[in-house]
């Protein structure tokens, strides 16, 4: 859901408010800390950051660090299955 907000909002297709942009920025790290995978978790992370970057540029630079954790840890628990 935060992706697709803050992709519609980059595209001039949707308005956001701050108080969207607040819950869908905390109802991804509230997902982060219900996930059930490390990779997942990331994944809500780097979501709510994403959506985050609306009203604080500067939360883009956690969006990479994020992705990048998500994919070692989606590839470690591929390997160990």
């Amino acid at each position: 859901m935060a992706i697709e907000a803050i992709r519609g909002w980059a595209s001039g297709r949707r308005e956001l408010s701050l108080a969207e942009v607040r819950k869908l920025s905390l109802g991804s790290h509230a997902a982060a800390r219900e996930a059930s995978s490390s990779a997942a978790r990331f994944v809500a992370r780097a979501a709510g950051q994403a959506v985050a970057t609306w009203h604080v540029p500067t939360h883009a630079t956690a969006v990479p660090a994020y992705a990048t954790k998500a994919i070692a840890a989606m590839k470690t628990e591929i390997t160990s299955r």
